[in-house]
Order: C-alpha cells, then sequence, then structure tokens
C-alpha cells in the first residue's frame, strides 16, 4: 500500500495496483480506514481499589478453574457479594493471566504424517469426490 501511495500520483494508481497484484478497491480502502469509535466508560465504573480486590477473589486456588459466571454463581451461595458478573468478565481480559480471560487448554503438539516404512506397498486410500447414488431412468416420453 505504502508503494502504491508514494509512486501512485507519478505512475498512476491503476498502474501500480495492476503492477503489483493489489486490487484498486482495496488500496482505496486502506486509505480510508479508520479507528473505530471508542468505548464508551460505564456510568459507574468499579474504582480500582475494587477492581483489585475483583482479581483478587478471581485469582484464589479454589476458583483458578472456574469462569467469572462460576465465581459470581458461587460467591452468592455464601452470601458473599463482590460486583455483578459483567464486570468480572470485562477486565478479566486485560490482566496479565490471559489473552482471553479464560483458562488456556495446553493445545496438542504438531506432528507430522509418518512416512509408511521403507518395503511396504501400503498406500492411502483415496476418498472419492462425488459418488452416483442412484441411476435416473430417462423420462417417459409423452407421445401417443
Amino acid at each position: 500500500m505504502e508503494t502504491v501511495a508514494l509512486h501512485g500520483a507519478r505512475l498512476g494508481v491503476a498502474r501500480m495496483c495492476r503492477a503489483l497484484a493489489v486490487p484498486r478497491a482495496t488500496y482505496y480502502r486502506h486509505l480510508e480506514a479508520k479507528a473505530p469509535p471508542p468505548r464508551p466508560t460505564p456510568p459507574r465504573p468499579l474504582t480500582v481499589d475494587e477492581r483489585r480486590g475483583v482479581l483478587e477473589v478471581l485469582h484464589e486456588p479454589r476458583f483458578a478453574d472456574q469462569a467469572p459466571a462460576e465465581v459470581y454463581a458461587r460467591l452468592l451461595d455464601e452470601n458473599r457479594y463482590v460486583c455483578s458478573e459483567r464486570p468480572s468478565t470485562g477486565f478479566l481480559p486485560r490482566t496479565p493471566r490471559s489473552k482471553s480471560g479464560a483458562i488456556s487448554w495446553p493445545t496438542r503438539p504438531y506432528r507430522p504424517r509418518r512416512p509408511p516404512p521403507p518395503g511396504s506397498t501400503h498406500r492411502r486410500r483415496r476418498r472419492p469426490t462425488s459418488r452416483r447414488l442412484t441411476k435416473l431412468e430417462p423420462p417417459l416420453s409423452h407421445s401417443r
């Protein structure tokens, strides 16, 4: 995009986009890209101390593997109210615990497929791309 913007005035935007295999619409859309509007602040946000208290509760060992909604329900069962469920979910992703706010499960490591042993005639079975399920009869003629 920078190349088109830099040389487009001299050589022509259409010619530059064609040479770089970039659609012109993409170039002009890139020029008009706007930052998303700022999110509105809630009318009664939690103070820094309240947020710290909620994070301390969420990071207790007994809540280590539970979602904020489960923690909220358990605390209500204990007659303990820290904050509503929504704020605890809202600011959790901004903490260094995780990006999504949930506990991330370890992913399976990538293991490439093992090649067949040397000398074997094993071949992977090919899957058919399409199947003819029924044999259609030719249409009946309407002549009498």
